[in-house]
Parts: C-alpha cells; structure tokens; sequence
C-alpha cells in the first residue's frame, strides 16, 4: 500500500472484526473507509462504502456520523456535490444538538468536503442543502450510498 495513510489502512485492517459492539466495529469500518478514501483508494473505499451503509442501522447517532461525513467526502469526489452537501447537514445535526465537538480527524473530512464544495456550489445552494440534509432519516441517508456500477 503506497502514501501517507498506509499506516492507517494497515491498522484499521487489523482491528476489523475485534470490537465487540456493533458500534465499536462500526467505528473501525469507518475508521478503515476514511483512510482509504485519504489514500486515494476511491473506489475501495466506495466498496466499504457499500458494506457498511446496511450495518449503520440503529448504532449510536455519534457513529453513524462518523460513517455520514466520510460518506460525503466520497461522494463530493465522485461529482455528487449536492448529496454530498446534504450528508454534511445530516453528520453534523447530532454534534450541533448535543454540543459535542467533531474530533480532529472528523473535521478533517468536513473541512475537505466543504473546502470541495466550496469550489462548485454557491454559497446559498450549500446552505440550503445543508439545511435539507438535517431533516433526512436513516434510510434517506443510506438511500445515497453510491450504488454498484455494471
């Protein structure tokens, strides 16, 4: 495995399959996901994707969060600018309710996807996006999980 996150990948790799809470090998998967969408792996990272989005549901909200804001990273690289816009409201809903602050490594993949957004969508346009995406349900978000193409 080449560049900076190799590391990462590596050591989500093998916590996969130890925690023993559903959110706890959540958390991993997700952990695994991030570093792999850091590592320019896309379209691995859009498999894990793909296998994490049906076991995110009923795990804690901070968890699904963490899983929604890598989600939107992925998806504002693959052009899915306006779902990704959303995802961002959606991951943050729970931090802003609660007052529990993004760790560093989740406002990494907010900042990246805002600073991306940014770039193509009009400031008003991502506002009110982001403002939609705080009202979608668990299956609105699992319904943006990119789909297999054939």
């Amino acid at each position: 495995m080449r560049g900076h996150y190799a590391q990462a990948v590596a050591g989500y790799r093998a916590l996969v399959g130890r925690p023993p809470t559903v959110d706890g090998r959540i958390a991993v998967l997700s952990g695994l996901f991030g570093a792999l969408l850091l590592q320019g792996e896309i379209n691995e990272a859009e498999q894990f994707a793909r296998a994490i989005a049906p076991q995110c549901r009923g795990v804690s909200e901070y968890v699904h969060s963490m899983f929604v804001l890598r989600l939107a990273l992925l998806l504002g690289r693959r052009e899915r600018l306006e779902d990704a816009a959303r995802l961002l409201g959606y991951g943050t809903r729970w931090h802003e309710r609660t007052g529990w602050r993004l760790d560093d490594e989740d406002r990494r993949f907010l900042n990246e996807t805002e600073g991306l957004l940014a770039e193509k969508l009009p400031a008003a346009r991502r506002a009110a996006l982001n403002l939609e995406g705080k009202s979608l349900s668990e299956d609105g978000v699992l319904a943006l999980v990119p789909r297999p193409t054939r």
